[in-house]
């Protein structure tokens, strides 16, 4: 899938959202999956952009998915949402 095709998966995402209440159907689960609606987003790319958006609003205690101040949504996180994916140990420890 090439970067249009990225977008368009991406912008269909968003205009599905309820721009009311700020709902995506979006769902981290515990083991690092992104799923829409029950289905897991399987592109790599949308994957990582995804979990790049993923941010925290301390003041509702809920994690959003933000693209730009304006454009967010509420995302649902099973458990915690911050994977290590590649450690080095070195002499100093763990980096």
């Amino acid at each position: 899938m090439n970067q249009d095709q990225l977008d368009k998966q991406a912008a269909t995402l968003f205009q599905e959202m309820d721009l009311i209440d700020r709902e995506s159907g979006l769902r981290l689960d515990r083991n690092g999956r992104w799923h829409h609606e029950g289905i897991e987003v399987t592109h790599e790319g949308l994957h990582r952009a995804m979990t790049r958006w993923l941010a925290y609003d301390a003041e509702a205690a809920r994690f959003i998915i933000r693209v730009s101040d304006d454009f967010w949504a509420w995302v649902d996180v099973d458990d915690a949402p911050y994977q290590a994916h590649l450690l080095t140990l070195t002499e100093q420890g763990l980096l």
